[in-house]
């Protein structure tokens, strides 16, 4: 589900990989805990209106 191949995901519940100690990214560590949670897309933070709003007056001022 996150793109991992199965054996990388191995790694990281086990912690290490060669005896070597292997610690997983707080990517995939913030991934795994929302796909607990239920979220099943994400598409990114809502747009700040103020934002929009900026966006727009310059468009408008450009002519853009």
């Amino acid at each position: 589900m996150l793109g991992l191949k199965s054996r990388t995901s191995q790694y990281y519940e086990k912690g290490k990989r060669n005896c070597k100690k292997l610690e997983s990214p707080k990517a995939i560590m913030f991934a795994c805990y929302v796909v607990t949670l239920g979220v099943d897309s994400y598409s990114g933070p809502e747009p700040d209106k103020k934002i929009e709003a900026n966006r727009f007056a310059f468009a408008r001022l450009f002519n853009l």
